[in-house]
């Protein structure tokens, strides 16, 4: 009887052993649930805090947590709709201080927001019309992507290059180099100041020359006794080299003469610097003055 009532007792006392753990862990989720509850809400409230002070970031991150982990929440709701403002606002802050096309055109394309989107059309135009990058604008010319904005990125090239092409003039002009000034017209031959440029690069070149050592040019032979407005000169190249002559004064002119061929040139009286250079280093070039007022002859050749 004895052993029966210890055995009693020992039963009654693992049932209100149980029964204690069991309260205890439903006071404990209670308790866990209740603390989540109010984390929750803590979350939302403070990302409402960021969405005032315009932190969309800080304010996407929190919202992001009660999205992905608490759907069966109140708060859920309020997030997503919060979650689109933040959104909204971060992508609004990217337009407004993105120069980069491709970002831009991210944010159009990924956003539902017909505000965000045009926002960010607009934008990409003034990057595009604003533009001092020529490589990047024909880069954008190349793409795809970009070609609602051709007539913008091909306006504001145009631009470019003529600012481009009229500052390497200045340059050129400022440089008063031969050298530069044929830089210049290789790349831009279109120039319709091209025979002035090319005048000038003459007149350079000959400069150049009378600057440097040369030889006294032969004289010409006067051939008849007439005096004439427009002089005419018969010029035999004799050397085994191409020929070139550059005439510098009333007219401005360059002749180039093939060994062994004759040219006729008919050039404006008056007085001239006259240089001859052929094309081989290991010949000293030629410089002198003529006065020209009719008909002349001259024999160049190398001795």
């Amino acid at each position: 009887m004895r052993f029966l009532f210890i055995s009693l007792s020992l039963v009654i006392c693992i049932t209100i052993s149980c029964k204690n753990e069991s309260e205890l862990k439903r006071l404990d989720l209670e308790e866990l649930t209740i603390q989540e509850e109010d984390s929750v809400r803590r979350l939302l409230e403070l990302s409402k805090s960021f969405l005032q002070k315009k932190q969309y970031e800080e304010a996407k991150e929190k919202l992001t947590i009660i999205i992905d982990n608490f759907g069966t929440y109140p708060e859920f709701a309020d997030a997503k709709e919060l979650l689109e403002e933040a959104q909204n606002g971060a992508d609004l802050n990217t337009i407004a201080n993105s120069n980069d096309l491709k970002e831009l055109d991210g944010i159009k394309n990924n956003s539902t927001n017909p505000d965000i989107r045009g926002a960010a059309d607009e934008k990409m135009k003034d990057v595009i019309q604003n533009s001092d990058d020529i490589a990047q604008l024909e880069g954008y010319l190349n793409e795809p992507g970009f070609k609602k904005y051709e007539n913008e990125a091909n306006d504001r090239l145009g631009e470019l290059l003529e600012n481009l092409q009229e500052q390497q003039y200045q340059d050129a002009l400022s440089s008063n180099s031969a050298q530069n000034w044929k830089n210049y017209i290789n790349h831009y031959p279109d120039d319709p100041r091209k025979k002035e440029i090319q005048d000038r690069i003459i007149q350079l070149e000959v400069q150049d020359i009378f600057s440097g050592e040369y030889n006294e040019m032969p004289s010409f032979n006067r051939t008849s006794n007439i005096t004439l407005e427009v002089s005419s000169i018969e010029i035999k190249n004799d050397t085994r080299y191409t020929l070139t002559l550059r005439y510098s004064g009333m007219d401005v002119e360059r002749i180039d003469i093939p060994a062994g061929q004759t040219r006729n040139v008919n050039i404006k009286s008056g007085f001239y610097r006259v240089t001859a250079s052929v094309d081989a280093y290991n010949v000293r070039n030629y410089a002198g003055t003529e006065t020209l007022n009719g008909e002349y002859s001259v024999v160049y050749y190398i001795q």
